[in-house]
């Protein structure tokens, strides 16, 4: 039957994909399974090492549409207020399906790490950002890379270029005097990057 026939309208009214805006992402009825996330989230934002939550389930069992509601900032700062905690950092990212997925799941994190934004939020600690990086990094090429993230004198087009794999003998020679002397490794390097990328 059709949607007139069924309900009087002449199409679907519902989205067939989650809202982007987030004025448009509400949260309708499933009341226990929106406490079971709020509680995930109050507890990572009460333990200290808690840096990450993986949302996982069947196709359209409302994954997306739970991130971006929980990823709202209205929400994550009324949640971060019911614990007494900073507002966490979030970034939305799903899995690849390609032929590099650690490639790929890098590169979909750099591709949400917003430099300025991250630059302005961390200028007035910047320093006590540096000492955080090499007091928990244990690699000292991989914490040079880090502080790329939170150096405003280092052009942010140049540190792009490099997470991405795409400098020029010229960016090779510059970054040089940071304490970068080759590129970064996907085997070796993606993850001990992230992970201090997350912590900081």
């Amino acid at each position: 039957m059709s949607y007139e026939e069924l309900f009087n309208l002449k199409s679907n009214p519902f989205r067939l994909t989650p809202a982007i805006n987030s004025s448009e992402i509400i949260w309708a009825g499933f009341p226990e399974i929106k406490s079971q996330f709020e509680s995930r989230i109050k507890r990572t934002l009460k333990i200290s090492n808690s840096s990450l939550i993986l949302n996982w389930g069947e196709y359209g069992s409302g994954k997306t549409h739970a991130a971006r509601f929980f990823g709202k900032k209205e929400e994550l700062e009324k949640l971060s207020r019911e614990v007494e905690r900073k507002v966490p950092f979030f970034v939305l990212i799903t899995l690849p399906k390609g032929k590099s997925p650690i490639d790929d799941f890098f590169t979909s994190i750099i591709d949400k790490v917003d430099l300025t934004d991250l630059r302005v939020k961390f200028k007035d600690s910047r320093e006590n950002i540096f000492e955080f990086i090499d007091v928990i990094g244990d690699n000292v090429f991989i914490n040079n890379v880090t502080t790329l993230f939170f150096n405003d004198e280092v052009n942010e087009t140049l540190v792009r270029r490099y997470l991405y794999g795409s400098t020029n003998a010229e960016d090779t020679r510059n970054l040089v005097a940071y304490g970068i002397q080759r590129n970064l490794n996907p085997n070796t390097d993606y993850d001990q990057l992230l992970d201090i990328i997350f912590s900081c």
